[in-house]
């Protein structure tokens, strides 16, 4: 019975020095992302969908008349990725439906990323960038987003809050004084 087990002992050694199999460290689990909105003057329905696959753009942004021109999969409903520390960068897709009978005008403040003690690490190229942003009434406006943790992210879970704020349309649109882009989807403050 010694022998059996020495000659398995054995083999598995050589499958081991053959590069068949590993005793490395076991695959870094993901980490749990959630993100979530709070709407001050803008009617709620940012919703995060999966990306369809593609070479999408990150900061793509635009308002299309229909739903089947995003680049989005399926609605991820918890509002929860799930990315591996130095893993590939993960990108999904904001979509903003706009459900009103006017244009809505809106930018996303500074998000708030908790617990604050978890955030070394983390990288989330979303929509809070000094923009003001415009739906046209029944129209979606979406925006190619992407988050990233770093290899030594030492955190066990992470919530992501953006404030979408309400602007008029003097406050930011293409039609104001403030140095509005060509782009129709975004305003810029800058």
């Amino acid at each position: 019975m010694k022998t059996i087990f020495h000659r398995l002992g054995l083999a598995a050694l050589s499958l081991i020095a053959a590069g068949g199999y590993s005793l490395g460290r076991a695959e870094e689990p993901r980490i749990p992302v959630k993100i979530q909105w709070d709407y001050q003057g803008v009617p709620p329905g940012m919703k995060l969908y999966e990306i369809l696959p593609g070479d999408w753009r990150t900061w793509k942004t635009e308002v299309v008349a229909s739903r089947a021109e995003i680049p989005a999969g399926r609605e991820i409903k918890s509002a929860t990725v799930w990315p591996r520390p130095g893993g590939d960068h993960t990108k999904a897709v904001l979509v903003y439906q706009n459900r009103t009978r006017e244009t809505v005008y809106f930018f996303a403040s500074p998000h708030v990323a908790e617990p604050v003690e978890y955030t070394l690490g983390l990288k989330f190229k979303c929509l809070c960038t000094n923009d003001v942003y415009q739906v046209f009434p029944g129209h979606y406006w979406y925006r190619v987003v992407e988050l990233w943790l770093a290899q030594n992210y030492a955190g066990k879970y992470i919530n992501i809050r953006h404030s979408l704020v309400a602007v008029q349309k003097e406050d930011g649109s293409p039609d104001s004084a403030d140095g509005a882009t060509a782009d129709p989807t975004v305003a810029s403050r800058r």
